[in-house]
């Protein structure tokens, strides 16, 4: 497994520049260690105290491309997802704005009525429609590593049919705009976000870095925190709050994904072919694997 380095030195210089090295004290590094990685690249070390961050990133990126000769090509999955779900999202936004179908000025929208009229919501179903394929990508892969690696069984098979769930209802969600069919619309979102979360929670479970699962848990917590405050808010017609936290929950949610990066480096994906002959040649090919 790829080691959290990475993580440990980023959130060691995000506590000491931030102030919140009670956050994230069990993650930090010693002095010694910091001087250590400073003291190995002297020439990149600058003498402005505003600048001494300098030499760590340079480090960080240095060793962080050396590594990534040794991924294989599947750490690309969770990023697409990652970079499909946020940028789609506020791609139909900005369209919906650019094109005036929503109103800036009754109050802040949903992500339901920025995508529910054309063209803005043409876009908005293709983005779910790429998100359902990539989950469910995402899904087998994940169920199939963590099924030769693991002991927790059950729990993996409850994760990946919370993980179909989430995805089918991301498409019907896309499929079914709230203009068109609100009640499927909003049967599909409470799949593709609540279902979706457990899934994530599950997942964080089974992750193998303490690191990672512990990031994971802070922002599956401020999800959890921010579903409870949207459905307050939307049952007290707190319209601009409630589209607040939705677009800070879809954000945040599928940043969590990126966090199995280095999991799915790790994994070396093969398909297997069986081909036979015709019948009355009765001759079985040999077996192929890609």
């Amino acid at each position: 497994m790829c080691e959290s380095w990475y993580l440990k030195l980023t959130l060691q210089i995000f506590s000491e520049f931030t102030g919140f090295a009670i956050l994230f004290n069990p993650l930090q590094i010693s002095c010694a260690e910091l001087k250590n990685i400073i003291h190995l690249h002297p020439s990149s070390y600058s003498v402005s105290r505003i600048k001494k961050i300098s030499p760590l990133c340079l480090w960080f990126y240095s060793e962080l491309r050396e590594n990534l000769r040794e991924m294989g090509p599947l750490f690309a999955i969770p990023i697409l997802v990652a970079v499909n779900g946020i940028a789609g999202i506020w791609a139909v936004y900005g369209i919906a704005l650019h094109n005036g179908t929503v109103n800036l000025t009754d109050h802040f929208p949903y992500i339901s009525h920025c995508g529910a009229k054309p063209p803005a919501s043409c876009w908005f179903s293709q983005v779910c429609n790429n998100g359902c394929i990539l989950a469910l990508i995402f899904d087998t892969v994940r169920f199939l590593a963590v099924k030769n690696h693991s002991k927790n069984r059950g729990y993996n098979i409850a994760s990946f049919v919370l993980g179909i769930f989430s995805a089918v209802g991301l498409s019907i969600t896309g499929n079914f705009q709230v203009s068109n069919n609100v009640y499927l619309h909003y049967i599909g979102a409470v799949l593709a976000f609540f279902g979706g979360l457990v899934y994530l929670w599950f997942q964080l479970f089974l992750i193998s870095d303490k690191i990672v699962k512990y990031i994971g848990y802070v922002v599956c917590s401020i999800c959890t925190i921010l579903i409870i405050c949207m459905t307050v808010f939307h049952f007290c017609e707190f319209l601009t709050y409630t589209a607040i936290c939705e677009w800070t929950l879809a954000t945040s949610f599928f940043l969590l994904y990126p966090l199995f990066v280095f999991e799915f480096s790790d994994i070396d994906l093969k398909f297997t072919i069986n081909t036979k002959g015709s019948a009355s040649a009765g001759v079985d090919q040999p077996l192929k694997d890609y």
